[in-house]
C-alpha cells in the first residue's frame, strides 16, 4: 500500500520502507521479546512520522560492531571487573554511546575502557566507601558516566 501513489500522497521508495524498518529494530523497545509488527510499522497515517523521525536518527547513528565493543571491555576489564555479555539493551546504549566518542570504532571504546581503569578510584572496583560494588559495562555505557571520564571528575 505504502508503495502506490495516491491522490493524496507520493508513493514511498524502497528505501524509504527499508530505512523506517532499520530504525525500528535498532531504536524501538522490543515488548514480549518480539519484533513490531508490519503493520504497526507501515501505517499510512504514521508513516510520514516515523520516515521523518528515521532520518534524523540516520544522521547520528553509528554503525558499529557491538560483540567487537563487548571483547574489547572483556579484554581491558579481565580481573578489575564483571565480565559482559552481548545483549539488546546493551546494543542499543553502545550505538547511543559510539555517537558521543571521538573515534565511533571498538577501539574508541578500548581507550575509554583504558582511560575509566587508569583514572577511576578505588570505589568504583568495590574498595574503600564502595562496600563491595563494583562498576560493570552497563555502567560505563551510561552517557553521565562517560562525560565524568572525559572530564576527569571520578
Amino acid at each position: 500500500m505504502l508503495l502506490t501513489e495516491t491522490k493524496s500522497r507520493n508513493a514511498y521508495t524502497l528505501q524509504d520502507l527499508q530505512l523506517v524498518v532499520r530504525w525500528v529494530v535498532q531504536t524501538w523497545k522490543r515488548r514480549n521479546n518480539t519484533v513490531a509488527k508490519p503493520m504497526n510499522i507501515c501505517r499510512v497515517n504514521r508513516f510520514d512520522g516515523y520516515l521523518s523521525d528515521a532520518e534524523a536518527w540516520q544522521k547520528t547513528c553509528v554503525d558499529i560492531d557491538c560483540q567487537a565493543v563487548i571483547d574489547a571491555y572483556n579484554e581491558v576489564t579481565v580481573g578489575r571487573m564483571p565480565p559482559a555479555e552481548l545483549y539488546r539493551d546493551r546494543e542499543l546504549a553502545i550505538r547511543e554511546l559510539a555517537g558521543h566518542l571521538a573515534k565511533k570504532t571498538p577501539e574508541g571504546f578500548r581507550e575509554y575502557f583504558g582511560i575509566f581503569l587508569t583514572d577511576a578510584r578505588d570505589f568504583y572496583f568495590g574498595g574503600p566507601d564502595g562496600l563491595g560494588w563494583c562498576a560493570d559495562l552497563d555502567y560505563l555505557l551510561k552517557p553521565v558516566t562517560f562525560r565524568k571520564v572525559r572530564g576527569g571528575t571520578l
